[in-house]
């Protein structure tokens, strides 16, 4: 998968450092880098799409601006993904961690291989996060859900909706692509309209079936012998 960084500092020096090191860990060309020296114009381009950076690389001393406060303005937009301060004062140290970042690095003693090490651990935490999300855009607005946290699809016309956690969000498919998307050992289509992650179900009554939170869903006649056989299978490896 492409890994998104956006790194921001006020010092055009240190983008170009960090960049080249970047560079020089991309030898497959997994990795697409953001250069911001403004805090507004990285704050602007990152909440246009709020998970779009799978990697948040902050300078603290920003001017006007604290890297801290921007990043736990993000974090309340819904920003999921792992942030690392860069800075010359350890001071901060306490007050970021209300931002939930991955590591905090002194500039002036983090070694190059040091700054390379943590950023590759950032990137496989990334790339486990990501294959156990769901991620759905719609109206430029992107969600990612925990595939274990997604109750049921529902679709109508051009439209599927995706609940979770007493939420819903709409976005554009075909539930044929969907199907493909989900994995198969989890996610069940019961229904023309209908796909459900089987670690919701509660029980099955004729041509339906129950979930945990007491929804009605509809078994398409030629589905419901499958569906049991998949659900039996699902409750044998859980």
């Amino acid at each position: 998968m492409k890994i998104n960084i956006a790194i921001l500092d006020d010092d055009e020096k240190v983008l170009n450092n960090y960049n080249e090191v970047i560079n020089n860990l991309d030898s497959n060309n997994n990795f697409k880098t953001d250069l911001f020296s403004k805090e507004r114009t990285f704050f602007h381009k990152a909440i246009s799409d709020i998970n779009f950076y799978h990697i948040l690389i902050l300078d603290i001393n920003l001017g006007q601006k604290n890297g801290i406060e921007t990043a736990k303005e993000l974090r309340n937009k819904g920003y999921m993904n792992e942030i690392i301060f860069i800075t010359n004062y350890v001071d901060y140290a306490f007050d970021a961690f209300d931002a939930y970042p991955f590591h905090y690095l002194l500039k002036e003693t983090t070694s190059e291989s040091e700054f390379s090490s943590i950023l590759l651990k950032a990137v496989n935490t990334q790339i486990e996060k990501q294959s156990d999300i769901f991620r759905a855009t719609s109206k430029g607005k992107t969600i990612l859900i925990p595939y274990h946290k997604i109750e049921y699809f529902e679709v109508i016309g051009r439209y599927i909706t995706v609940f979770y956690d007493n939420k819903s969000f709409k976005f554009i498919d075909t539930i044929t692509h969907l199907e493909q998307k989900l994995p198969q050992k989890k996610f069940a289509r019961v229904h023309r309209s209908y796909i459900i992650n089987m670690r919701f179900i509660d029980s099955f009554q004729e041509e339906y079936l129950f979930l945990r939170n007491g929804k009605l869903i509809p078994l398409g006649k030629t589905r419901i012998q499958e569906t049991k056989k998949l659900f039996s299978e699902f409750l044998s490896l859980s």
